[in-house]
């Protein structure tokens, strides 16, 4: 789909964008940029959305002249990639952008959990110094176990190994080079969690990935290990997790999503001082959402070019293959 010259394309944004990227959109003389809203919609042949819009059939009614859209987000499970090609549309989402600040939010649980940065900070407020009762663990020497060995997990690697740790992983739709290049140990899913101290969750929302950490591997935790999951609710079976801490009372815990957002207050995740947890705001960064917004006003660009964005829907790797119905 290309654009002319004489044709203005009518584009809105359904979501918070940062005010740069949106100037750099009004400066282009091909578009026409409008509020999203219900008068809109019928005109619309470009969207920008974030995970809040949910793109299906329902949606797809009201916007029948839509051809290209792009979500401002790594996640893409709010939109109905079947429907949309249906319909002849291009579609993207923004791979690149989040990932220094989800790797950085993940080693950030990781930290809060080995030192009890939570437990210390109420100690003090509340004037109690007795040291000897929040004895933390040293990260170096070792093993940290990667699930998923994608962008966030290949730099959640490379931050471990800064820290002096082994790494191993798993991810079943990479070869034996691409461990190798990134200085990680291939190991089976099972195998991950008898090895590993330290395990962090960098995967899609799939059927495959949905409870994949269950009562069974959450079993083979080590008594001081550390479980962080900054991907996706459902990763963990949060059932399963809170009878693993009623009974065994062990492993530290750093969560940042959920199988439902908002968490119920009323949730036993929260019953456990080892479970630190943060209302999903791994990729929730000044620099990320600034550069996530420029990502979403370039790959909307590419679409109405017909060039190639950074993040095409339906994604290439094979991981989507192997699900895709």
């Amino acid at each position: 789909m290309s654009t002319s010259q004489n044709t203005l394309t009518t584009v809105a944004i359904a979501d918070r964008f940062h005010a740069e990227a949106l100037a750099s959109l009004k400066t282009n003389p091909a578009l026409n940029i409008v509020p999203f809203d219900d008068a809109s919609r019928p005109e619309l042949q470009a969207l920008i959305v974030r995970s809040k819009t949910k793109i299906n059939d329902a949606f797809l009614a009201t916007v029948p002249r839509l051809k290209a859209l792009v979500t401002a987000t790594v996640g893409f499970d709010h939109i109905d990639i079947k429907a949309c090609t249906a319909r002849g549309m291009r579609i993207a989402h923004c791979p690149d952008s989040h990932t220094a600040a989800t790797a950085e939010h993940t080693f950030a649980l990781v930290l809060a959990c080995a030192r009890k940065i939570p437990d210390l900070n109420i100690a003090v407020h509340e004037g109690d110094w007795t040291r000897d009762r929040h004895v933390g663990v040293e990260l170096s020497g070792k093993t940290y176990g990667v699930i998923g060995l994608g962008r966030i997990g290949s730099r959640v690697a490379r931050i471990a190994q800064g820290f002096g740790m082994k790494v191993v992983a798993f991810d079943p739709y990479r070869d034996d080079s691409y461990f190798e290049e990134r200085g990680a140990t291939r190991v089976g899913l099972d195998e991950l969690f008898h090895l590993a101290n330290v395990i962090s969750a960098h995967v899609p929302k799939t059927p495959e990935t949905h409870h994949m950490i269950h009562c069974y591997r959450l079993g083979l935790l080590h008594a001081d290990s550390i479980l962080v999951n900054t991907s996706r609710g459902g990763v963990i079976k949060e059932e399963d997790l809170i009878t693993h801490l009623r009974q065994k009372k062990h492993g530290r815990f750093g969560l940042d999503v959920f199988e439902t957002e908002p968490l119920a207050r009323d949730s036993g995740l929260l019953e456990w001082p080892q479970v630190i947890v943060s209302p999903h705001v791994g990729a929730h960064t000044a620099e990320a959402f600034r550069a996530v917004s420029y990502e979403a006003a370039q790959n909307l660009i590419s679409l109405l070019k017909d060039t190639a964005p950074t993040g095409p829907l339906p994604p290439p790797e094979e991981w989507y293959s192997a699900i895709r119905p």
